[in-house]
């Protein structure tokens, strides 16, 4: 499959993926529908690339600044879908951030800027390429990322792309 193709693929396979999780959680909580919950999807962060996918460093660490400043509070995907089907509670203004495909900027450029405002995200790695590609994530950035300080508490998760 070409770049195009995969690109293509990628962008069409996160908005059925986005749209899945808000039917649903439209179904279920129609009464509260006010009380959107916004799903922010990466793919990289870095400077000086010539990807529609990526943004630079001054542009996300500026985001991230905006939803601290503004008091948003990430969840994980298992928080997400504990609201949608058992209606548990979550955090004031609540956020799910999420990054496709593991690479190697989402270690040095997003997870400063995250730690810096105390942030958490999702990763959803293409394992296939782990420590395999210089381009993505090695495997132990990826469990760097998961315990930051030797904690779990504020650490990245990890899913298979």
């Amino acid at each position: 499959m070409n770049n195009f193709k995969k690109i293509l693929f990628l962008i069409f396979g996160t908005i059925f993926i986005m749209g899945a999780v808000g039917a649903l959680w439209l179904f279920k909580n129609q009464e509260s529908f006010a009380k959107g919950i916004p799903v922010l999807n990466y793919h990289g962060v870095e400077d000086g690339g010539n990807s529609p996918l990526h943004l630079s460093r001054k542009e996300f660490e500026e985001q991230m600044e905006y939803l601290y400043r503004k008091g948003y509070h990430t969840i994980s995907p298992d928080q997400l879908i504990d609201y949608l089907q058992q209606g548990s509670p979550l955090p004031e203004k609540p956020i799910l951030i999420t990054f496709d495909d593991g690479y190697q900027n989402n270690y040095t450029n997003v997870f400063p800027i995250m730690r810096k405002y105390g942030f958490t995200g999702t990763v959803f790695l293409i394992t296939d390429e782990v420590g395999v590609n210089k381009r993505y994530l090695t495997w132990e950035q990826a469990e760097a990322m998961r315990k930051p300080g030797g904690s779990i508490e504020g650490g990245f998760i990890f899913g298979s792309h």
